[in-house]
């Protein structure tokens, strides 16, 4: 933890300095009426001072990641023409770019040419997730305005060559609701993220991509096992473009504000299936710092972004005042039910919903069942007696809603909840509702 110690050192004393530097400078100009210049001086030296000895400082730091990264391209390329730097700069943004316009537009055969197998199946899902929330996400007018190779691998087989870049670029990202042709989001803003880059068939094409939030590492370890371990895809980054927004759980949603993280997704029995964390007004995200442990330690994440973790133990999900969610596809639609585990005496009707006191029957005191008024909920596979009596045994805390053909198990009590529990009773909702439909 020593780097990230002196990162913290070294920001106090320049946030002490700038605050010392401004109270001084308030206190002697109300006593000396226009101020004390001299002293003013001083102060406003001592800030500017600080800062760009932070400047420097970062430099420094940002300087050393790219040497050591430089130092392994210089040797490979003596012998290897794939690792000249000017090339696989051009490649890289070669690939950002036609990655970026081939995401808008659902353009997966030029995805294939850019993307490694391995990320390209894990794109073709997140597609159809995509294209069933009704919705398209633009990447308009992108600028790259720096690529920085922070880490580079070398092997004897090619195949396993790896290179870690971090890409500074702008673009106007924007969220299409398809059906009503309504935007969502519109951003304009730079943005930082780290591309993984591995060679196919003596080609580079991008693997992963991360944001720079920051991330722990136990829970990221263990999100890696339980996706490795069911044959999943771990991609904390992209619930974001299909945060839901409909049915009693996401009426809060806002988008720009409102936070999906953790995400996993997957394929389970023919069901595209996923799984996240959720909050409606999240509090505001670290990033990563050049120099950090926290940089370090995702630089040696990304050079396995999916696997090697498949025997870490999956502990309960946190995700601060949200939700914790598992999702799947369904072959039917539905308006909008509920079957919400009951944590009160009081136990209110969500908005637009209508409780069905009689379809609870002798569940009536641990589960509240309600349902849009056009859905037929006596032909609904999970409000019988049968699937009642199986999840009773559940962890307390876990809801179960279907909205559109969209189906969401979630818990709010983290502590005794898990996406290994979670799947279990994904899996149940999931057979009782595919066989009905079949």
């Amino acid at each position: 933890m020593a780097s990230d110690l002196k990162t913290k050192i070294f920001y106090g004393l320049c946030v002490f300095s700038f605050f010392l530097g401004t109270t001084s400078a308030a206190f002697f100009e109300e006593k000396y009426e226009f101020g004390n210049g001299k002293v003013n001086f001083f102060w406003i030296a001592v800030v500017i001072g600080f800062w760009l000895l932070a400047l420097f400082f970062f430099r420094n730091i940002r300087k050393k990641e790219r040497e050591r990264a430089y130092k392994t391209i210089r040797e490979a390329r003596a012998v290897d023409s794939a690792w000249e730097e000017e090339k696989m700069a051009r490649r890289i943004a070669e690939v950002f770019f036609k990655f970026e316009e081939a995401w808008g537009h659902f353009d997966i055969y030029a995805l294939k040419s850019c993307a490694t197998e391995n990320y390209y199946q894990l794109l073709v899902m997140e597609m159809g997730v995509l294209k069933r929330r009704q919705r398209q996400n633009f990447a308009l007018i992108p600028q790259i305005r720096d690529i920085n190779i922070l880490l580079a691998r070398d092997e004897s087989d090619n195949e396993k060559d790896l290179v870690v870049a971090e890409i500074l670029a702008r673009m106007d990202n924007v969220l299409i609701d398809t059906e009503n042709s309504e935007m969502l989001l519109a951003n304009y803003d730079y943005f930082r993220q780290f591309w993984v880059f591995r060679r196919e068939n003596d080609i580079w094409k991008v693997d992963a991509v991360r944001s720079d939030l920051e991330r722990s590492p136990v829970i990221e370890s263990s999100l890696k096992g339980f996706a490795q371990r069911n044959g999943f895809y771990y991609d904390p980054d992209f619930s974001q473009v299909v945060i839901p927004d409909k049915g009693a759980l996401f009426s809060k949603t806002k988008f720009g504000k409102s936070q999906t993280d953790n995400h996993i997704i997957g394929n389970l029995g023919g069901r595209i299936v996923e799984f996240f964390t959720y909050e409606s007004a999240p509090g505001k995200k670290r990033r990563v710092t050049p120099g950090s442990d926290e940089k370090i330690r995702m630089l040696e994440e990304l050079e396995n972004p999916y696997g090697n973790s498949g025997n870490a133990a999956i502990p309960a999900i946190s995700c601060g005042s949200g939700y914790a969610v598992a999702q799947a596809i369904l072959p039917t639609r539905y308006y909008d039910i509920l079957i919400r585990r009951r944590g009160s005496f009081i136990d209110l009707a969500p908005r637009g919903l209508k409780r069905y006191k009689g379809r609870e029957c002798r569940f009536g005191d641990y589960i509240s069942l309600f349902a849009d008024s056009r859905d037929d909920i006596n032909d609904f596979p999970l409000a019988t007696d049968e699937f009642l009596e199986q999840i009773k045994g559940f962890p307390t805390g876990l809801n179960i809603e279907v909205v559109g053909s969209f189906l969401y198990v979630y818990s709010r009590n983290q502590s005794k909840v898990t996406y290994e529990k979670m799947l279990d009773i994904l899996k149940l909702a999931l057979d009782k509702i595919c066989s009905r439909a079949a």
